[in-house]
């Protein structure tokens, strides 16, 4: 209303209604810029991961029966740091989401269903810790949204007892299954979901149970869940792997599976990388070659730094101001600094915000710079790791300190183990207190939640503040207590193991406890083995034999050989273990010279013939693997042998085999073969050299030689009154032998005998698979087809 002259022409206003930025509580807030949290500039890339998922959806025509499933779609999503990948993926979900004119994949209706999404993202750490740590995140974030009812719709709800009833009907991971174990055990991370699958009376996965998974076990149940999965939703699951250019070598074993897999329907799958961080050698390229040969459902996708026009837009949202000649003279400052890179621009911003080259205007209620173009590019950093430590510098000291304490540990870490973290030097927090510093720091654009854990926004915040912890006095001190929470909290959780002995790895050896380093690298070494990651686990041996050469307890292999020193006797056990652990590593990897140089450094100093044994059956295996040459493995085999009673001759005499074959009759009594199968189970080395050797003899054509060996074998077992998994392997050959002897009844016998043995020994699936394998031979020499097949498909899956 006007009140005179001198009066105003309006009711007056409180200053927040001119200051756009009113909901700030008090004027140092109302001096920080927030950014839009639209997605600028990537129309033509949303549109077309649209159209892709869309297609699946399409591509089930209305006559098709409600069983038939989709096909997949993989999307290879290049581009560099900071271009804004994740997130094109998290607002193609969100549309995807929000989106009411789905189409039901099977009738002409609207589809209501809901949209499972599950995202990992592997940084530069990550890569040398736990094996599978994307696709852990992955299996976390789907076993969460399949086994709570946080969304109690009815299609969420259906939705998810379909899910479970699909996992139960599973043959391979059902309730208390062998793959059920196997998930249990390899990604505990799944244990809501398959509890959830649990129904009343039903008998679950036993705690007596243990496994002990071989990488081809893992990967086939993994594949059978997805599938599970993705066959009852009625919307095309969708998988998000960020940053695979670190993925670990398990990793891409897994996504080698994945991605091929023809079983696999009803998913996309979508994988981001680095482009200028891959080159054609790197194992990830060499995967999406692989995934991509004359497969029409996978999609390749670069994405380019934002148009000038864009930055432009975010720029001018950013500072509420109209797209005028001002305004581009400031984006044309921080394109040309940035290249179009948004999360390098939203650094640059924060930057002149901080150097007040760009302030807030508490008289003019409006964003303002005073500076020539030329002077706001010179106060922008070229390195936005350096920005983003400018800005870390900036930030209250409690902050700093959560920060610092993160950027060791490369996995997503929950508020609990976060309170453990920083209550340390006589100060205490409690879960309260850690919450809001994390909100605070998500509030400076430093964190994200991603419930209910947190992790860093962008890998160069971690990448800067590591760089300020290091320069931080006390980080030793800091990483022994990161590690001690770690082993304390990885009762559980094995990424904790994996983290903490990298950690203690990385610090001087007289910061840590020589022989507890040393056992804490066997004991997560023989995780990474477990899990299928064999360079870990070669590393992690190595790295043992340093710290007790570092340690002045060991002088190391070379040392050691030239100096004619024997083994200490205070950690003599601690090193025949490592070397143990190191011949298998080594041979594992097909590094054969490296496995022979511990193979005989095992011999050398190991004091008892059983310490040997499992060096002596390297050697065997070696030779094998290496020249081929089974006559001389097999020469070798028997003069190790006859250091364990086995007197077997390179050339037996049919005298020699008549004595030998009368000995084996009476230590059977008339007994089937079958009797063995009863007897208890327990680990043999000498078995396991004996089935090396088995091949050997079979390959070089020493039938007789073969014959005598299992003859010894069978009056050994029973003497001992214990048999292990090698047997297995060893009584197939056997039924092999008697069909080249034509002894149809004796080869019959010995198969009927593998075929009971295997029930037993399911776990230890190398053994399994080749004892049915060789099963299966047999039967086909004897035309016996009927009762091959069975354990025929079985073998030939295990062996996949």
């Amino acid at each position: 209303r006007i009140e005179g002259c001198h009066g105003t022409i309006a009711e007056q206003k409180d200053e927040a209604f001119y200051d756009d930025r009113s909901d700030a509580s008090d004027d140092e807030e109302k001096g920080k810029i927030k950014f839009p949290t639209r997605l600028y500039g990537r129309e033509k890339e949303l549109d077309r991961l649209g159209r892709l998922y869309a297609g699946l959806l399409a591509e089930e025509g209305d006559d098709l029966d409600d069983d038939e499933v989709l096909n997949s779609q993989v999307v290879f999503l290049s581009g560099y740091s900071g271009v804004g990948k994740s997130a094109l993926i998290t607002e193609f979900v969100k549309q995807l989401r929000g989106s009411k004119n789905r189409p039901n994949k099977t009738k002409n209706t609207i589809n209501n269903s809901p949209i499972i999404y599950g995202a990992g993202k592997y940084s530069e750490q990550n890569s040398a810790s736990s094996p599978f740590f994307a696709i852990i995140e992955v299996l976390e974030a789907l076993a969460l949204e399949l086994s709570e009812t946080k969304d109690s719709s009815d299609t969420a709800t259906e939705q998810r007892e379909k899910v479970r009833e699909s996992i139960r009907q599973s043959e391979l991971i059902g309730p208390g299954k062998e793959g059920d174990l196997i998930l249990r055990a390899t990604f505990p991370v799944l244990t809501p979901l398959l509890d959830s699958c649990i129904v009343a009376n039903e008998k679950g996965a036993s705690e007596d149970l243990s496994v002990h998974p071989t990488m081809s076990a893992i990967k086939e149940c993994t594949l059978q869940l997805l599938c599970a999965i993705c066959r009852v939703l009625d919307n095309p699951l969708i998988i998000f792997l960020d940053d695979l250019q670190w993925a670990d070598e398990a990793s891409i074993d897994m996504l080698n599976v994945l991605l091929t897999s023809s079983e696999l329907k009803n998913l996309m799958f979508i994988c981001a990388y680095r482009s200028n961080e891959v080159d054609v050698e790197h194992s990830f390229c060499k995967l999406m070659d692989n995934v991509a040969k004359g497969d029409e459902s996978v999609e390749k996708m670069e994405l380019f730094s934002l148009s000038p026009t864009s930055i432009t837009s975010f720029i001018a949202d950013s500072v509420k101001k109209e797209e005028d000649t001002e305004m581009k003279e400031l984006s044309s400052a921080v394109y040309q600094t940035t290249m179009g890179n948004i999360f390098f621009t939203k650094q640059a911003l924060e930057e002149l915000v901080r150097k007040n080259i760009l302030f807030y205007d508490m008289m003019c209620f409006e964003w303002r710079w005073v500076v020539t173009k030329v002077e706001l590019a010179n106060n922008m950093s070229a390195d936005v790791v350096e920005s983003v430590l400018g800005k870390i510098r900036y930030l209250p000291e409690e902050i700093q300190g959560l920060l610092s304490l993160m950027a060791y540990i490369p996995n997503a870490l929950d508020v609990s183990t976060l309170k453990a973290l920083m209550c340390r030097d006589g100060a205490s927090y409690e879960e309260r207190q850690v919450l809001d510093l994390l909100q605070q720091s998500s509030d400076e654009g430093m964190l994200l939640l991603a419930s209910p854990n947190w992790i860093f926004a962008h890998d160069r915040i971690r990448q800067a503040s590591l760089k300020f912890a290091s320069e931080k006095s006390g980080s030793e001190e800091t990483l022994l207590h990161i590690s001690s929470v770690l082993l304390a909290e990885g009762s559980d959780r094995e990424w904790c193991q994996y983290v903490a002995v990298d950690i203690l790895n990385s610090l001087p050896v007289e910061k840590t406890d020589c022989n507890e380093l040393v056992k804490l690298n066997l004991k997560v070494s023989h995780l990474a083995r477990n899990s299928g990651a064999l360079g870990k686990e070669n590393a992690l041996v190595h790295k043992g034999l340093e710290s007790l050469k570092s340690a002045g307890e060991h002088k190391g292999l070379e040392s050691l050989k030239s100096a004619g020193m024997t083994w200490t006797n205070d950690t003599y056990e601690l090193t025949r273990q490592l070397y143990d652990a190191l011949l298998v590593s080594e041979y594992s990897s097909g590094a054969y010279d490296a496995a022979k140089v511990a193979i005989d450094e095992v011999v050398r100093n190991a004091k008892t013939p059983d310490e040997k044994l499992n060096a002596y059956t390297h050697r065997v295996m070696c030779l094998m693997s290496e020249t081929s040459d089974y006559g001389k493995g097999a020469e070798i085999g028997l003069e190790i042998l006859s250091k364990y009673g086995f007197d077997i001759p390179q050339s037996p005499t049919k005298t020699v085999m008549a004595k030998e074959d009368m000995k084996y009759k009476i230590a059977l009594r008339n007994r089937p073969i079958s009797c063995l199968t009863t007897l208890p189970i327990q680990d043999d080395s000498v078995l396991a050299l004996c089935q090396q050797l088995n091949i050997c003899a079979m390959y070089s054509g020493k039938m007789d030689v073969m014959k005598l060996l299992n003859w010894k074998i069978i009056q050994y077992v029973l003497k001992r009154g214990s048999i292990s998994s090698d047997l297995a392997p060893i009584l197939g050959a056997c039924a092999l032998v008697h069909v080249k002897l034509n002894d149809v009844k004796r080869s019959n016998e010995f198969a009927t005998a593998v075929q009971a043995l295997n029930l037993r020994i399911r776990d230890d699936k190398k053994n399994y698979a080749t004892a049915g394998m060789c099963v299966c031979l047999a039967m086909c020499l004897l035309q016996n087809f009927r009762s091959l097949t069975d354990p025929f498909l079985q073998s030939y899956k295990d062996f996949k």
